[in-house]
């Protein structure tokens, strides 16, 4: 008796999902020298910006200047080489000052290092599960309570060194830090709080003198040259920190324990949400500026493997810096080799002019980070979201006062928790249509317009306001449609129409 024949007419195909896709391999089919001297300059740009803003993050966060440096070399160049989008630009940014200062303060550096790690290690997994596109659908008012909570907490620590107060060892909790400040308003020092006035004063006035040289740079300049040249009593670098060496420096690993993984979990859970949420939506602002289009899986694996790696060089969390990257664009930079030369031009000034950055007045760092925390602070669109449905209005305002009030940590609990019940509610709006027609012929409807042929799936109708993610909604695209707004799950082109009568065009 023969064997029964075996069916191979169908046979199981099997698919490589590639999730790991490097800009860097696409970008340069047709690069010119003229284009890379464009991609230089812009580096040169960035980097000269990205100094100063180095500096004031990592003075904030609790450690030294030349970490901050270090980590705007390592994770620039990380980032660069392994990112999903042309530009952009990674480093040391405000949103982790809080969360930062606070496992600093608790573990010591040892503890933020281990959490930065474990980060890294978590936003790598969150990229090969491909959760790129997930992640930016956290909702805008999450986003804002935490970044408005953030800025608000970040600009409270800058008091002290605002005012020449010197606190050194300041409680991270910023109502204990205000309770600081009154019992040391005897200390105020006038020359530091002069510095960082003007600071400030230039840094929103520079603008409108020039748009090509970077306003910190010249604040800096500014307030650091009176300092070194009549050895003004302020508060500076070396008084506070010694000499800064030169170059970069090899940490390590840190201690590891079982109990200690347990304990950071959450915190570094926190700063892969906060660096996947800040460098996804980077991501979408800088393709919108020049006209590409990220892969968001690949760039959280590249943001992974740069919060990992700067760790072993004294590093601390760093995310797509969103100034840093839209100055990138403007000036021209188009691909990866921008951010290289951006990372090259502060390791030269790690290298080379490091006894001279031991000038700068703390007061002006804290100046610059006052600036960076206001422009964060999303004031009018928390005011506007304060004015909408209450929905956006009670997520706001919890992520808010728990971020500001209790602890980050916290507040991101929460804040998911809010978002899921919060896009359950867009969504319970929605009407569910089957589509099932599959033949060449398109046919009326009832009103006679035309439906499309060939689509299937399922069809979202929602007759108010469509629910988009937090990074489109923080670039315009938040629209109200007198008419239906059809979504069709996996037909190209995202947000498109089945009626030719009810068109509704999104960017």
């Amino acid at each position: 008796m023969s064997a029964p024949a075996v069916d191979t007419s169908n046979r199981v195909r099997y698919h490589v999902i590639i999730v790991f896709r490097p800009k860097i391999l696409t970008s340069f089919s047709g690069y010119s020298l003229r284009q890379f001297a464009t991609d230089s300059f812009s580096g040169l740009i960035v980097g000269v910006i990205a100094v100063p803003l180095s500096i004031a993050v990592a003075v904030a966060s609790g450690v030294t200047p030349q970490q901050g440096l270090a980590t705007a070399v390592i994770a620039g160049i990380v980032v660069a080489v392994f990112g999903g989008g042309p530009v952009q630009v990674s480093g040391p940014t405000g949103t982790f000052v809080v969360l930062a200062y606070a496992i600093g303060a608790r573990y010591g550096y040892a503890g933020l290092a281990l959490a930065t790690m474990m980060a890294g290690v978590i936003l790598a997994l969150m990229g090969i599960a491909r959760f790129g596109r997930v992640i930016q659908y956290v909702p805008y008012p999450v986003v804002i309570g935490f970044s408005s909570g953030i800025a608000t907490v970040i600009l409270v620590s800058q008091v002290g060194d605002l005012l020449g107060l010197s606190l050194v060892g300041a409680p991270p909790d910023a109502i204990a830090r205000i309770a600081a400040y009154f019992g040391a308003l005897d200390r105020i020092s006038i020359i530091d709080t002069l510095i960082a006035l003007v600071t400030i004063g230039i840094l929103a006035g520079w603008k409108y003198v020039s748009q090509r040289v970077p306003a910190p740079l010249v604040a800096i300049l500014v307030v650091t040259l009176p300092v070194a040249l009549f050895d003004l009593p302020a508060v500076t670098i070396t008084t506070r920190f010694g000499g800064l060496p030169r170059g970069i420096q090899w940490y390590g690993f840190p201690p590891v324990s079982w109990e200690l993984i347990r304990e950071l979990f959450i915190p570094a859970f926190t700063i892969a949400l906060l660096c996947g949420i800040e460098s996804l939506f980077t991501a979408v602002v800088a393709d919108g500026m020049v006209g590409d289009r990220h892969d968001p899986n690949t760039e959280l694996i590249a943001e992974g493997a740069a919060n990992f790696t700067v760790a072993l060089f004294g590093g601390i969390p760093a995310s797509g810096a969103i100034a840093r990257t839209a100055t990138n664009a403007k000036n021209g930079g188009r691909t990866p080799v921008a951010a290289i030369a951006n990372a090259l031009v502060v390791f030269l000034t790690i290298s080379i002019l490091a006894p001279l950055a031991g000038y700068i007045p703390i007061a002006a760092l804290a100046g610059v980070l006052t600036v960076v925390a206001y422009n964060m602070a999303e004031w009018r669109s928390f005011a506007a979201l304060a004015k909408g449905p209450k929905s956006d209005m009670i997520v706001l305002l919890s992520t808010f006062s728990l971020t500001v009030l209790v602890d980050l940590s916290v507040a991101i609990q929460v804040g998911m928790v809010l978002a899921a019940f919060l896009f359950m509610r867009r969504m319970s709006i929605v009407a569910q249509v089957t589509v099932t027609r599959a033949d060449e012929e398109s046919t009326l409807g009832d009103d006679g317009s035309e439906i499309m042929p060939h689509v299937f799936g399922t069809v979202g109708i929602q007759r108010k306001k469509v629910f988009m993610p937090a990074a489109e909604y923080g670039m315009g695209n938040y629209r109200y449609s007198p008419h239906p707004v059809y979504h069709i799950k996996g037909f190209p082109g995202g947000y498109s129409q089945l009626s030719h009568k009810s068109r509704t065009a999104f960017p």
